[in-house]
């Protein structure tokens, strides 16, 4: 069979999709829906994610490592994208994200320190399974914070070459939880504190100052104000 090709025209992108060969939203449509995967079970749907009262930073992490997108050494080295699979950090076993943000020893130090010390908790290897019992407990606010802080403290050793310390780490995780709480949890879960703020001069006649300070979570964020 001989196939001539006509110089005069040029090569263009064609949509089989279309009988016109033009890509339109409906003909995409269409195209997703007939590739759409039936009778999914519950357990593999991500509709969980999205769900999850926090900010969609976490959200987003959580779908990509659900989906093995999150770019560990692991999945860089399948995609000839690295040299190594090897944990630049630890060098003990390949930077999966599991390994990464629980399984090193760099990150389980932060684990134990805000309080996850069953070694059950270190023991599933399915990543949507532990994400998602995680996100679902009574401890889903630490444990969402500490995943973050882990992934991020894993970016600034591998690419700034700077390494925090577990106080610092920790700072971090109880104020991003702190965080949370004031964002998603309903006011009547939060404790109500009774303020009395009275103006009083007495009479005097001079000026008067009166000030007031308030205190987020630790010392280190607190304010004041006056007036005169």
């Amino acid at each position: 069979m001989n196939i001539k090709f006509n110089p005069s025209l040029q090569d263009a992108f064609i949509w089989a999709s279309n009988k016109n060969g033009v890509y339109t939203t409906k003909s995409g449509y269409t195209w997703l829906l007939s590739h759409t995967v039936t009778n999914v079970q519950p357990s593999a749907t991500w509709s969980w994610i999205w769900k999850l009262k926090l900010p969609k930073k976490l959200k987003f992490l959580f779908w990509l490592a659900c989906h093995n997108y999150v770019p560990t050494l692991f999945l860089l080295n399948n995609r000839n994208m690295a040299s190594s699979a090897l944990c630049s950090r630890c060098g003990l076993e390949d930077e999966t994200f599991l390994h990464c943000v629980r399984d090193c020893n760099f990150s389980k130090s932060i684990w134990h320190h805000v309080g996850f010390h069953d070694e059950n908790f270190f023991l599933d290897m399915e990543v949507s399974h532990w994400l998602k019992e995680g996100s679902l407990g009574h401890q889903s606010f630490i444990f969402a914070a500490t995943v973050w802080w882990a992934w991020h403290h894993r970016n600034l050793m591998c690419l700034n070459n700077e390494t925090w310390t577990i106080s610092h780490l920790s700072y971090n995780i109880h104020s991003m939880v702190d965080s949370f709480n004031l964002c998603f949890k309903n006011n009547s879960q939060i404790d109500q504190v009774e303020r009395f703020i009275r103006w009083n001069d007495d009479n005097y006649s001079c000026d008067i100052l009166n000030v007031d300070g308030s205190c987020m979570g630790t010392p280190m964020r607190a304010g004041f104000g006056g007036i005169i």
